[in-house]
């Protein structure tokens, strides 16, 4: 059966993106069909170097305003280098919020069951109809920390206003993390945002030069490593899924973030 794993930011330029890029990356070399959506808002590719396109969700935007999306539509966007796919992101972030809010649903219906696994990119604007689409269509939500206070004041707003408001459940992970006894530890983070962790991803050295050069770090073996865990513990830990009844449109009016 397929799993759709979204990853969300608490906070700007946390690491979102690379985690979910590198996560798809895990679970392609395990062997599974898998597709990576760049629903972020955010305009570029980042971190998929591989994939040449100039294809996006911007030429589905039509087609899932007019709930016409068909699997052909899909095929035409979709590009793909082994066992991953990839849907780009958008190329006007201005028209971003323009996207319904029901616009992952969409896809993930014109899509079937093709792959065993989708992977999004969901970024941090959850005033974005696709970040609240994501928040609604995906079985597991993982947001991404750092040891940054801000982050963590970020992340229990955030799921006090937004996330339980849908009636969804979000787990952690914190990634770029340092032992240190001036920062909180993952066990103390869990505590502040009463959220389990899936994981932890460590500071890595080269992670400011992979950015430069929009990278990812799975060339880097402990990192690789620490991203196999981490797909290997999202799928250990099965989590209950609680769909939203609440009107999206209620959502959108309150607590803009």
């Amino acid at each position: 059966m397929r799993e759709v794993i979204g990853f969300f930011g608490s906070a700007g330029q946390v690491g979102v993106t690379m985690t979910a890029r590198s996560a798809a990356d895990a679970y392609a070399e395990r062997g599974e069909e898998t597709l990576l959506i760049s629903a972020s808002g955010k305009y570029g590719n980042d971190y998929v170097g591989k994939f040449d396109t100039v294809r996006s969700l911007d030429d589905l935007k039509a087609d899932i305003i007019s709930d016409t999306l068909k699997p052909e539509e899909m095929r035409n966007v979709i590009v793909k280098e082994g066992n991953l796919s990839y849907i780009g992101s958008v190329r006007n972030p201005f028209a971003v919020r323009t996207f319904p809010a029901d616009s992952i649903e969409r896809i993930l219906a014109a899509l079937g069951e093709r792959y065993d696994r989708v992977v999004i990119d969901a970024g941090d604007d959850f005033n974005s109809g696709l970040a609240v689409s994501a928040l609604n269509a995906c079985d597991r939500r993982i947001f991404v920390l750092t040891q940054q206070q801000k982050t963590i004041d970020r992340f229990v707003y955030l799921n006090a206003h937004v996330v339980s408001a849908l009636g969804v459940k979000g787990e952690i992970l914190v990634n770029r993390y340092v032992k240190n006894p001036g920062l909180y530890t993952v066990e103390e983070i869990e505590r502040l945002t009463g959220e389990r962790a899936v994981g932890k991803i460590s500071e890595c050295e080269w992670g400011r030069y992979a950015e430069v050069q929009g990278a990812t770090l799975m060339d880097v073996k402990s990192y690789r490593k620490e991203m196999e865990r981490l797909v290997q513990a999202i799928g250990e830990h099965k989590q209950p899924e609680r769909r939203a009844k609440l009107l999206l449109r209620r959502v959108f009016k309150q607590d803009r973030i």
